[in-house]
């Protein structure tokens, strides 16, 4: 009786035993010591930051010691975020979720920097991308809005996000089906959902994973899905393979290191990501929100992004249009030429040069009277341009566009201008505004809506 109770104990022991390491803890002595951070170089809710937190979430249960902290890095469609990490201590305790993204944004020179500049820690979930309109959209097919398209050429107000997969998905509609859509710029920092649902565009390409919520409601219905498969949470919508179109812009979502981190470091994190990842429950609730789970260890993720940027490299020389169109993130859809205002910019800086450098001229700014005479015209297309385009970047632009002319508008607050001083006030005007603008897009990288005149 007592040597059965015995073996009974020692049973209950195992089983408690067995029981406590359901979770195994993936903490060393020498790593991690403290929280980590997970930068999300996007705005909170949108589909790199919900599949962050979940992962987070996760890992915690693995790391009973510490916090994964999430913070939003946002701006600059990302890349900010990027920077921070790129140039964060490589202790393994700031790390970053990414997706492929990236490669657009390094293949379009928004991006400065290339996943190869970074350590990849692992892939942990995927999501496709779809093309959606609205339910009471009369486009109840992709054939019925392509056809409208081609019938109404640059009439279909498409909404794109620059420098992304998404809008690669949609040169490659418009090249396939030898189309051309009315590219329209939502997103950058904050949801595009609203751009749709306001009737602001009548189609657009984003993320499965973002858009369950309006697919459930009843608000979107999606045409199609950017993948060889179907998603498991559209299983009735076609792919685009079935459709004609063979590339895949599937996105894929992983956690990035700065330069320099300890292999023995980003491996504790990527062994622990793949036990979340196996958990039946946690792939459930991945699949729910319309992602996929998939761990790739951290020199196969790596390989995996090279191989994306090559591609991208690829796909961006084979999607730029006769007409010159371009995914340039900050010119966007309309194409305006660079050189055509640099050289615009260039002009006004030789005559300054000139001005004061060879004649010895000062440059001189009288006051006026603003709100007297011709002025009160600039000023209010300047308080119009503010209200339609919210940015910092065309905020300045704007005050300066106002500064530019009435330098030349001085005599309206006196008397009439002659022809002359209205081309010279509309000539000076754009060149300010041009410099502003690249002033903040190519050196201070702030991402501004569509190109600079708001179209």
């Amino acid at each position: 009786m007592i040597k059965n109770f015995k073996v009974l104990c020692r049973m209950l022991t195992v089983l408690f035993l067995i029981g406590c390491q359901s979770v195994q803890i993936f903490a060393t002595d020498i790593y991690p010591m403290k929280d980590i951070t997970v930068i999300v170089p996007f705005n909170a809710g949108g589909g790199i930051d919900v599949s962050a937190r979940t992962l987070v979430t996760e890992l915690e249960e693995y790391f009973p010691e510490i916090s994964f902290v999430v913070q939003n890095i946002t701006g600059a469609s990302g890349t900010i975020g990027a920077e921070e990490l790129f140039n964060a201590d490589p202790d393994g305790y700031t790390i970053m979720a990414a997706g492929n993204g990236f490669n657009v944004s390094s293949v379009t020179g928004l991006f400065s920097r290339s996943v190869e500049d970074y350590e990849m820690i692992a892939q942990y979930t995927t999501s496709q991308l779809g093309l959606y309109v609205r339910a009471d959209s009369p486009f109840q097919t992709y054939e019925d809005l392509i056809e409208f398209a081609r019938q109404n050429p640059s009439t279909l107000k498409m909404g794109t996000l620059t420098a992304t997969m998404n809008q690669f998905a949609i040169l490659a509609m418009e090249e396939k089906e030898d189309i051309k859509f009315k590219q329209i710029v939502v997103g950058g920092d904050q949801p595009p959902q609203p751009e749709l649902l306001s009737g602001r565009i009548d189609a657009y390409v984003v993320a499965v994973s973002q858009n369950t919520t309006y697919i459930d409601s009843g608000d979107f219905r999606c045409l199609g899905v950017f993948a060889g498969e179907r998603a498991p949470s559209l299983p009735d919508v076609p792919t685009f393979m079935e459709l004609g179109i063979e590339e895949d812009y599937q996105l894929t979502f992983g956690l990035w290191a700065p330069p320099g981190t300890p292999r023995e470091f980003t491996s504790i994190i990527s062994e622990a990501t793949k036990s979340v990842v196996a958990n039946p429950d946690f792939q459930n609730t991945m699949t729910g929100m319309g992602y996929s789970a998939q761990h790739i260890d951290g020199p196969e993720y790596a390989e995996l992004m090279s191989n994306s940027l090559n591609a991208m490299k690829e796909l961006s020389a084979s999607l730029v249009s006769e007409e010159g169109l371009s995914v340039d993130p900050y010119v966007g859809a309309y194409g305006i030429p660079n050189f055509v205002l640099i050289t615009l910019l260039g002009l006004f800086i030789l005559k300054i040069v000139i001005t004061v450098g060879i004649k010895k001229q000062p440059i001189k700014f009288k006051s006026i009277e603003l709100f007297k005479g011709t002025p009160i015209v600039f000023l209010g297309a300047l308080t119009l341009y503010v209200l339609v385009f919210e940015f910092l970047g065309f905020i300045i632009s704007s005050t300066v566009f106002l500064a530019g002319s009435t330098l030349y508008l001085q005599k309206g607050t006196v008397g009439a201008l002659g022809k002359k001083d209205y081309i010279i006030a509309f000539l000076i005007a754009i060149i300010f505004s041009v410099g502003v603008f690249f002033f903040f897009t190519e050196g201070a990288k702030i991402t501004l809506p569509v190109s600079f005149l708001g179209i």
